[in-house]
């Protein structure tokens, strides 16, 4: 089995006033369901050797970018202020799938496209004065 990293494997998070994350929050990986039992991360694509759970954030805000999951499984994702479930809770994170069904598919349909163009009438008549 082969496992995968995330859509963006940049994992930067801030806390709720917009400053960077530190090493003093963690991230949990769960099961999507109750009663939330760990579920593993691995450092490498082959799934032999697991990251500890839950990962401290580095000082600058991020978690190692060799995160890799089981593409069949679904995470809940909590990001809590300190190492135990009873610390603060700052994000959760459900259904996260980390696997080729995270991505978004785009709609067929054309966007709408203008050139430069205002079509409003009250304004059909523009005078450019230059002061003298």
């Amino acid at each position: 089995m082969s496992f995968v990293r995330a859509a963006n494997p940049i994992w930067f998070m801030v806390d709720l006033i917009g400053l960077a994350l530190n090493d003093e929050y963690y991230a949990f990986f769960l099961t999507n369901t109750l009663p939330y039992l760990p579920q593993n991360v691995y450092r490498d694509p082959q799934g032999m050797t697991v990251w500890p759970n839950p990962l401290e954030f580095f000082p600058n805000g991020t978690l190692p970018d060799n995160l890799y999951f089981d593409p069949t499984l679904v995470y809940r994702i909590e990001i809590r202020h300190g190492n135990s479930q009873t610390d603060a809770l700052i994000y959760e994170i459900n259904n996260f799938v980390p696997g080729p069904g995270n991505s978004i598919t785009p709609i067929n349909q054309p966007i709408f496209t203008a050139e430069n163009l205002a079509s409003n009438s009250n304004f059909s008549t523009v005078d450019f004065t230059i002061p003298i």
